[in-house]
């Protein structure tokens, strides 16, 4: 994590945009008129040994549960550092943050 913000906000950005650009010309969640193969992702994954059967019947495995409580939880801290640094805000957070990750104080980043 040695990089400024302002380089991970631009990197978060791109990525976003590359994955939207992606989704809007291959799947029909995003566009109706594209054809769905969704199917043959998940056929191919098994024969693969990337996913197993077992986490297409349970799809919301523990680990997403707990990582929907660690993101609210930094959401929180997020909240918390814009309204009482307000010039600093970013820095302050990003110093947190990095603080946080080194004591292990969020169990889905360690």
């Amino acid at each position: 994590m040695e990089c400024s913000v302002g380089t991970v906000k631009t990197t978060l950005c791109r990525a976003r945009k590359r994955v939207a650009g992606y989704l809007e010309n291959t799947c029909q969640l995003i566009k109706k008129s594209n054809p769905c193969h969704c199917s043959q992702w998940v056929r191919y994954g098994l024969q693969q040994g990337w996913i197993k059967k077992e986490q297409l019947l349970n799809p919301r495995p523990e680990i997403m549960i707990q990582a929907e409580g660690e993101i609210v939880k930094l959401q929180t801290l997020r909240n918390i550092y814009q309204s009482f640094y307000r010039k600093t805000a970013d820095e302050s957070l990003a110093q947190r943050i990095k603080t946080g990750i080194k004591n292990n104080e969020w169990a889905i980043l360690s």
